[in-house]
């Protein structure tokens, strides 16, 4: 009799135990938390054109660029604010990058520069060309930065080139 109501104990109780070590018993999604890679962001370029700020970021590992600009790309990501402090050349950027507000601060190597544009003097040169002069000289410049070359040359180099270009096309103009 003992035995029996053991047995009746225990089948009538396996039910709750085995429910109860169920509840217990974290599902795989519970034990495998979705673990989201922490992007450490560097600024890598930094340039105003037109008055809007474009900030290029390149990702810890070096394996994504990510261009900013104010206004939202295909996947939602935009520039917020950026700011250049010219003693320390530490660039602050606050951005929305896959959808979470994030703020990046970096040493830029070099210090951001304005687009040069040419002097009064340099734009009274061109208008004494003559048009064919001026036409030249466009395609020599065109040329010129064509060239993959030409275009990795420092600032001075590509300046003295074209001031070159210039004078000579000047001097056949003449």
């Amino acid at each position: 009799m003992l035995r029996l109501s053991l047995f009746i104990l225990l089948v009538s109780i396996a039910p709750l135990a085995f429910a109860a070590d169920d509840a217990l018993t974290p599902k795989a999604s519970e034990t495998t938390p979705v673990v989201k890679k922490e992007v450490n962001w560097k600024v890598t370029a930094f340039s105003v054109i037109d008055e809007k700020a474009l900030v290029v970021l390149t990702d810890s590992n070096a394996q994504r660029i990510l261009p900013l600009k104010p206004n939202p790309d295909a996947q939602g990501n935009k520039l917020i604010s950026a700011s250049f402090n010219t003693e320390s050349n530490n660039v602050s950027v606050v951005a929305i990058i896959d959808g979470t507000q994030q703020s990046i601060t970096s040493k830029l190597k070099v210090p951001p520069s304005k687009p040069r544009s040419p002097s009064d003097e340099d734009r009274k040169k061109y208008e004494s060309l003559s048009d064919k002069g001026k036409e030249k000289l466009r395609e020599a410049f065109r040329a010129k930065f064509e060239n993959p070359a030409f275009r990795n040359f420092s600032e001075e180099e590509r300046r003295n080139a074209m001031r070159d270009i210039f004078e000579k096309i000047q001097a056949e103009d003449k």
